[in-house]
């Protein structure tokens, strides 16, 4: 009767932890597609986690990298642009570092989205890189797709399913 008793608290202690797990929150990056609102790239993400948005500039041609940071309220803060002066010139950033191979960094002040909407295209190669995960939404969506970028808290057990 004991050795039932210790089974009985054992499996209703493992089934509370797991409760408990499951139904805490994460935070997910979640990119989807404006015409019919599927699902093109999920990823669990934290606050301070930094996502890379890569493209070709349609204008100049020239690799633009825009950091992202997640904050605390789910914004994505644009932390640092990385492309050519040309391209700094078009966003309308004066200020930036040079690096190598005519490069420069900037620093952009108070850029901050909920949600950022983007159209996608062969051309651009749009790619996002989020916790080492690279992913190339112009190989995934049809040309000049419209995509919705959000991070928002679900259930751990909603996950990205």
């Amino acid at each position: 009767m004991r050795t039932k008793i210790l089974i009985a608290g054992f499996l209703i202690s493992l089934a509370s932890i797991i409760s408990f797990w499951a139904s805490s929150s994460i935070w997910i990056f979640d990119v989807r597609a404006v015409e019919d609102g599927a699902r093109v790239f999920c990823a669990e993400v934290a606050p301070q986690d930094e996502i890379v948005y890569a493209s070709i500039n349609s204008i100049f041609s020239d690799l633009v990298e825009e950091h992202w940071q997640v904050q605390h309220d789910g914004k994505l803060r644009v932390v640092q642009v990385v492309s050519s002066p040309a391209v700094m010139g078009y966003y309308g950033i004066e200020s930036y570092a040079p690096l190598d191979a005519g490069r420069v960094r900037a620093v952009p002040k108070d850029v901050v989205y909920e949600e950022i909407r983007m159209k996608v295209g062969a051309r651009g190669e749009a790619r996002l890189i989020v916790r080492e995960r690279e992913v190339a939404l112009y190989r995934l969506l049809p040309e000049a797709a419209v995509v919705t970028i959000r991070v928002y808290p679900v259930m751990r057990w909603r996950g990205c399913w």
